[in-house]
């Protein structure tokens, strides 16, 4: 029980490139259904291991992690697309929810 969390999201990918294995033969809206799944599912696995796995939550982080997220979605409504900024900006963010 050690590690049940871990290949939560593997069966999608597996599907996934299974899929692509197959090309054209496949619907495109399989493909979109089965990519929107995967995400659905890679986020929900990154849930239970954060949960499950995780001895002690630094809120502080959390929330500023979560505010410099809102700073991108803040950024993206007004059209702000310069590079750097928004790579500093989730290289931060990656390091916020990492800790």
């Amino acid at each position: 029980m050690a590690g049940w969390g871990i290949p939560m999201a593997t069966d999608i990918a597996f599907s996934l490139g299974v899929l692509s294995l197959l090309g054209k033969r496949v619907p495109l809206a399989l493909k979109i259904f089965l990519l929107a799944f995967a995400l659905v599912d890679v986020l929900g696995a990154v849930i239970v291991i954060a949960i499950f796995y995780n001895h002690d939550i630094q809120w502080s982080y959390l929330i500023i992690g979560l505010g410099l997220t809102m700073l991108l979605i803040v950024f993206n409504k007004l059209k702000i697309k310069s590079i750097p900024p928004i790579m500093i900006l989730g290289w931060v963010i990656w390091y916020l929810f990492l800790k």
